[in-house]
């Protein structure tokens, strides 16, 4: 696929910078810029723990995009890392883009209340989420599905945005125990719009989770400071 066509200012990518601080964590970021010659592009530096993440000139990132028909990926070195007048890298534009065989985008831990039914039912079963992707849901239920089951879903997102009728397909169950279930459901026929909203979700899930590990961190440690007084 033409990265000019993939690659667009304001596109979600999943990043993971290839040095030995992270161990192949990834990051949820967006493209910042693109020169107009396509020889260029700047992405969104993430931000770990109140700081910016560690991306040093010369070393490589991998960057992610999710497509209908998969995910497509590129590796480029870092030419450079400004913190004005925004925190970015800059990286070679790609001249081509790599299918990957991995189906999942980025995964965040989310617990969502989920209706969902076979596409021939009429009453809704209750389920509850995992974890969530661009592309679909980890979920348990006590309701049982077979693989391959047409399902649809009802669930409210915890920024208030209402999903209804999202159709998936079962494509793994895990008996966990007597009545009670685990299925990975992926999203069918989700357009670019749904999908965008779900990986803006997840991006949102990852600063608030970062904001609420560094409140702990800041807690934990006048908590020390006032047993030291004492």
């Amino acid at each position: 696929m033409d990265p000019i066509k993939m690659l667009k200012i304001g596109t979600l990518v999943e990043m993971e910078v290839i040095n030995n601080v992270y161990d192949g964590e990834l990051f949820l970021t967006k493209i910042s810029d693109i020169d107009e010659s396509h020889e260029t592009l700047d992405l969104n530096l993430p931000m770990e723990n109140r700081q910016y993440v560690i991306a040093r000139n010369g070393e490589q990132v991998k960057v992610s995009v999710k497509k209908d028909d998969g995910i497509y990926c590129f590796k480029a070195k870092i030419q450079y890392r400004a913190l004005e007048p925004y925190a970015h890298i800059r990286v070679e534009f790609p001249k081509k883009m790599i299918k990957e065989q991995r189906r999942e985008f980025f995964r965040m831990p989310v617990n969502l209340m989920i209706a969902l039914k076979k596409e021939d039912e009429e009453k809704s079963k209750q389920g509850v989420s995992i974890d969530l992707s661009g592309g679909g849901f980890c979920l348990t239920s006590r309701a049982l599905f077979e693989k391959n089951d047409i399902v649809i879903m009802n669930f409210d997102l915890t920024n208030g945005t209402k999903i209804d009728d999202l159709k998936g397909i079962v494509k793994w169950r895990v008996n966990k125990s007597e009545n009670q279930y685990e299925y990975g459901v992926e999203f069918l026929n989700l357009d670019n719009k749904l999908r965008e909203q779900f990986i803006s979700y997840l991006f949102e899930l990852q600063r608030n989770r970062k904001k609420y590990n560094i409140f702990i961190t800041l807690r934990r440690r006048n908590e020390k400071n006032i047993v030291r007084l004492f």
